[in-house]
């Protein structure tokens, strides 16, 4: 999270393996801010992000 918002990236929580802890036990290290997208696995936030690269920008 910290990365992502350092390079001013999208921040994706996925949520197995190290994520779903990530969440209770790592918080306080990205607090005051959130991810972009919270993500189930990892095909998931894959999906997401194609999603965002089809999306016409304005």
């Amino acid at each position: 999270m910290n990365l992502a918002k350092n390079v001013q990236a999208k921040a994706i929580l996925v949520l197995t393996g190290v994520g779903k802890g990530s969440i209770g036990e790592y918080r306080d290290t990205w607090s005051g801010f959130e991810p972009d997208y919270v993500a189930d696995n990892v095909l998931a936030a894959v999906n997401w992000i194609l999603l965002q690269e089809t999306r016409p920008r304005v």
